[in-house]
């Protein structure tokens, strides 16, 4: 196993090559509805809380509606990338010319598909080559923006960048001017995210990883969680229970390490002034109706076993 980190990816992204990429994925998906037959027209609404539909033909942007082709939304991308400026003090204003500016609200949507068109270009030159051998050894290998997992693939530092190429002609994955960096390598537990992949006895499990816990992050005193009397709703506050609960349920195969995660979870909520009996009939509620992967009977009390 081994886990990657990409140095600097936001403020390395070259935006010519940026634009290149995003244009040639945005034309072939829709090539793509095209040559099923369907929709093919993006209708767009201004509406936050409905959803995007294809439509089989266009139609003229209303104040409800945009009616989105690939054309538009390529001149949407680049004038995105053409338009980002920085302003310092009240008399000077650069334009940003390397990279994209990690404070703007889509910055990580346009970096993971900025990956992705290279991670899509090199998975279709791999079955256009008929090197399913190769398309095998890759399905165990993950990416979460700039952060990579990879499982059984020891042929993937061959494959890191475009420059590098076999002796079929094959080429790499990222661009050069992206920097992958190895960061644990093991064959018994790596750290990916907030999740420890480890082996126990043979059996591959999963358990929570909280980097703020492990040096140097640490040595830095962190109040996670709001005060009982911030002016946030009742709910609110109690639901942060729910959340932390449900999280450890998913990564945390094994019940005594659910337990461990959960006991902490609860001696730091309480610690902030939350009443026990309060947070007990909600980590209660949560048990009764969330299945796990393990049986629950009696797991309520031997949670809050010598807590204080």
């Amino acid at each position: 196993m081994r886990t990657y980190d990409f140095s600097k990816m936001y403020t390395n992204i070259q935006l010519d090559d940026l634009k290149n990429k995003l244009s040639i994925l945005i034309d072939q998906l829709f090539t793509f509805k095209r040559s099923t037959g369907r929709d093919c027209f993006l209708s767009v609404p201004r509406d936050d809380s409905k959803e995007s539909s294809w439509k089989r033909q266009t139609f003229n942007d209303s104040c409800n509606h945009k009616c989105v082709d690939a054309e538009k939304l390529k001149r949407w991308i680049h004038y995105l990338v053409d338009n980002i400026y920085l302003s310092f003090g009240d008399d000077k204003v650069l334009r940003q010319r390397i990279g994209i500016p990690m404070g703007t609200n889509c910055a990580v949507f346009v970096a993971n598909l900025f990956c992705f068109a290279y991670e899509f270009d090199f998975l279709v030159q791999l079955v256009d080559a008929n090197r399913l051998d190769l398309v095998s050894k890759f399905s165990s290998t993950a990416r979460y923006i700039d952060d990579l997992f990879c499982v059984d693939n020891d042929m993937f530092s061959q494959y890191l960048y475009v420059s590098q190429a076999d002796a079929q002609g094959l080429h790499g994955i990222y661009p050069d001017f992206l920097t992958l960096n190895c960061e644990q390598e093991s064959r018994e537990s790596v750290s990916f995210l907030d999740v420890l992949v480890f082996r126990d006895d043979n059996i591959w499990c999963t358990k929570t990883y909280d980097k703020r816990e492990h040096l140097p992050l640490s040595r830095i005193d962190q109040k996670k969680y709001p005060h009982p009397s911030s002016f946030l709703s009742v709910r609110s506050k109690y639901g942060i229970i729910t959340s932390r609960m449900s999280c450890f349920g998913r990564v945390n195969i094994r019940k005594k390490d659910f337990i461990e995660r959960t006991r902490l979870f609860i001696k730091e909520f309480h610690a902030r002034g939350y009443p026990l009996k309060e947070i007990r009939n909600f980590a209660g509620r949560f048990l009764k109706r969330n299945p796990l992967h393990f049986t629950v009977k009696g797991l309520l009390n031997n949670i809050f076993k010598k807590m204080i």
